[in-house]
């Protein structure tokens, strides 16, 4: 007996089905609107959270992400900001759900704050404050959050504080490179040269210099990291086979009989053949 497939009876349901199979569209985006944001707000979460558990359906979570910003639905705004939380830099869910927040003005800016100040999950909390670097809108919160930042991820917290242009943090990005100068939060020398690398680099591009005797910090730190440096070694390549040498046999004369048998002298017949093969 053939079975039929069963219709979506509901017009969310139609509307998922749009989505995750026909793609978006200005007809999509049309009947989307006519439900009205509670219900196209479940429909987009949903939709958003499948793409964030199984990659496989990313394409539906970034098309939902899309119709989140056009019809401004500020419903979605948990579902995106899991999305900054949980995905890493370069994917493009994670950037798509950045552009939404930004786009959907206070609300979304509101809620990566809270977000931020509500982890104590220190890679989470990088995630957002990358995030929040990317807000056009001047927000002291968010100054506050990125120099909280310089507590637990200092390299993470001086780059977005200085792709933000935000030169009244220097004096905190300064005090941060004191403390970590005679306090380092890494376990080696590599890890504190590189948090007080990013603070000074952050605090030229805001419009500082960096004094002679931090300078000299950083210096010295560089020659003890490079002190430390173990040169590579792949064990593969040093206990590799010895490469077996090319034998070559015996040159064919040019006035020998040719090796291909026809009875020319060699000059007479693959001389020249066997010249434009050879590599030059």
């Amino acid at each position: 007996m053939n079975r039929v497939k069963a219709l979506p009876n509901t017009p969310a349901e139609r509307l998922r089905t749009r989505i995750m199979f026909r793609g978006l569209d200005e007809t999509t985006v049309a009947e989307a609107r006519a439900l009205g944001p509670e219900v196209v707000g479940a429909v987009v979460s949903d939709l958003i959270d499948l793409g964030l558990t199984n990659p496989a359906h990313e394409r539906t979570a970034l098309r939902a992400t899309h119709l989140a910003r056009e019809l401004g639905l500020n419903r979605a705004i948990p579902p995106l900001i899991r999305c900054i939380e949980s995905i890493g830099e370069g994917e493009a869910l994670r950037h798509a759900a950045i552009v939404v927040l930004t786009r959907l003005g206070a609300p979304g800016i509101d809620a990566l704050v809270a977000a931020f100040d509500a982890s104590r999950d220190t890679p989470a909390r990088a995630r957002i404050a990358d995030a929040l670097s990317r807000v056009p809108a001047e927000d002291h919160r968010i100054r506050a959050a990125l120099v909280g930042l310089l507590e637990d991820a200092p390299a993470n917290a001086a780059w977005c504080l200085a792709e933000r242009g935000e030169w009244r943090a220097v004096p905190d990005l300064i005090a941060a490179f004191d403390r970590l100068a005679e306090r380092p939060i890494g376990d080696c020398d590599g890890c504190a040269l590189e948090h007080l690398s990013a603070i000074a680099c952050a605090v030229r591009v805001l419009g500082r210099p960096i004094s002679d005797e931090r300078q000299a910090k950083i210096d010295a730190l560089t020659e003890r990291a490079e002190s430390t440096w173990v040169p590579f070694d792949d064990p593969a390549v040093r206990h590799a086979a010895p490469r077996t040498p090319v034998i070559r046999g015996p040159r064919t004369g040019r006035n020998d009989p040719c090796p291909c048998g026809s009875g020319k002298k060699y000059k007479h017949c693959c001389l020249d053949a066997d010249r434009r093969d050879q590599p030059h």
